[in-house]
């Protein structure tokens, strides 16, 4: 069989093992599976999926070398300004940060819906813990606007009313809890990365 025969029969192995070796420390195989699915078919998801494993390795260098390609290559994901400004911040690059995010709210290609969220609930937390670099007036402005054009049933936008205030975390508590167990086993992860 062909390796990328392969890789299609094993596309379930290909998406789960490496992240369980990342979440053991083995980062060197965990990257170098997540690098091979990279090479043989560098789409959205598998661009994504090594971008965020250079980051739980904390190899934020080339986490951001890797998105910021990604950013400006054609057929740009909100997702890679996303997390190319995460890398940045992590870097200490905080008005590198800022700038991806900006140009983020204007990519080809959003996550939630066509509305880029991502990078609007990124900008209102840079500008608490940054606020003489972005002002919180224009980043929860921005949000507000994703927020409302999502509505209130999607995930982005539910964090994105958390972000602002308008409901508690006992709201998303429960909001998960009334998911399935796949999702919600999905969002607790996301939840606890994230927040």
């Amino acid at each position: 069989m062909h390796d990328q025969d392969a890789t299609s029969a094993n596309a379930g192995w290909f998406w789960m093992e490496p992240w369980k070796l990342l979440r053991t420390g083995d980062f060197e195989q965990g990257l170098r599976i997540l690098r091979e699915e990279y090479k043989i078919k560098p789409r959205a998801r598998e661009t994504l999926s090594l971008g965020i494993g250079y980051l739980w390795a904390e190899m934020y260098e080339s986490a951001s070398a890797h998105f910021t390609a990604a950013a400006h290559a054609p057929f740009n994901g909100e997702n890679d300004f996303a997390f190319a400004g995460a890398a940045e911040w992590h870097l200490g690059n905080m008005a590198a940060a800022i700038q991806l995010w900006r140009e983020g709210l204007k990519a080809q290609y959003a996550v939630g819906c066509r509305v880029c969220s991502m990078t609007a609930r990124l900008l209102v937390v840079a500008s608490a813990l940054e606020p003489g670099r972005v002002s919180k007036r224009e980043a929860e402005a921005v949000l507000l606007d994703a927020t409302e054009r999502l509505g209130p049933t999607k995930w982005s936008g539910l964090l994105g009313r958390f972000l602002l205030g308008q409901i508690e975390t006992s709201d998303v508590e429960h909001w998960i809890e009334n998911r399935d167990r796949d999702v919600k086993g999905a969002l607790l992860w996301v939840t606890d990365y994230a927040l």
